[in-house]
């Protein structure tokens, strides 16, 4: 763009032209002036690339750095999961174990209450079985005393009182011997 610009000026005034020195020279002042200028262009042109460059890669890496926070939060948050649901098992499996002793310690204690249950119950048997005897004994005095007096009376020849007291019997309710 500048050449035609310098090309422009130079034809536009050739007069000009003619009287500086030589034409060749100038045109060569012109083309190094034009060189310097692209050269100039083409580093300024390289720094700005260079400076896109330098920029995209710091985003990378600011892009990098975000990701790589990103991923030591998420690691943290599994392992801080990780470390939640540890101690909840832990916690679970600690309960079930007070769980399983508490019902040990049940069934530990309904035996012995069967235990002391059966040796109640074999009290009461033979508190039963000692009534029994009593009332037999009972019985059988009572009945000793009914023959005795039963045969008393039959050697003496009461007969009359045997009678009364065989009455005497049936109302109280009592039919033995």
């Amino acid at each position: 763009m500048r050449t035609l610009f310098v090309a422009t000026v130079f034809l536009a005034f050739p007069a000009v032209a003619i009287a500086q020195p030589a034409l060749s020279d100038q045109i060569n002042a012109v083309a190094n002036a034009q060189a310097q200028e692209e050269s100039s262009e083409r580093a300024q042109y390289q720094a700005q690339q260079e400076a896109y460059q330098r920029a995209a890669a710091a985003r990378e890496r600011a892009i990098e750095r975000q990701q790589a926070i990103v991923n030591a939060n998420a690691r943290a948050r599994a392992a801080a999961a990780a470390a939640d649901k540890k101690r909840d098992q832990d916690f679970e499996d600690k309960n079930r174990a007070l769980d399983l002793e508490e019902r040990q310690l049940r069934l530990q204690a309904e035996k012995a209450r069967v235990a002391r249950e059966n040796e109640f119950i074999d009290r009461d048997l033979h508190k039963e079985d000692a009534e029994t005897d009593v009332i037999k004994s009972n019985a059988d005095v009572n009945r000793n005393i009914s023959t005795g007096e039963k045969t008393l009376l039959e050697k003496n020849g009461d007969k009359a009182a045997l009678e009364g007291q065989a009455a005497v019997k049936k109302e109280s309710g009592w039919f033995g011997h």
